[in-house]
């Protein structure tokens, strides 16, 4: 953790610039997946800080390109899924109100 945070307090600046720049390039690969734009840019944001957790991995030494690449593309689709599957759930949440009937008579209850 005092790595990454040694890593992180270096470049702090341009890690955060590029991070603001990256989520607003996810979230347009997201917004086709998810049902509202906050969650498009709560995945971006997922995914964005995910990346710089791998830049970190990768510039320490942990982990290679290729690696961060692999993770990066299943991050994306998983966080790809998660969209699709909260749409999903939110159509099938969705129930059309009953109406209310004025002639029936209203219900009491009879507290003992």
């Amino acid at each position: 953790m005092a790595g990454f945070l040694q890593w992180l307090a270096s470049q702090r600046r341009d890690v955060l610039e590029g991070l603001n720049e990256r989520i607003v390039e996810l979230r347009k690969d997201f917004i086709d997946k998810a049902p509202h734009l906050h969650i498009a840019t709560s995945l971006a944001q997922l995914l964005g800080r995910f990346e710089i957790l791998l830049k970190f991995a990768c510039d320490v030494g942990a982990i290679d390109s290729d690696v961060v690449n692999k993770l990066r593309e299943k991050a994306h689709q998983a966080l790809s899924k998660v969209g699709a599957s909260s749409a999903t759930r939110r159509s099938a949440l969705r129930v059309s109100p009953k109406p209310i009937d004025s002639s029936a008579p209203a219900e009491t209850s009879t507290a003992k």
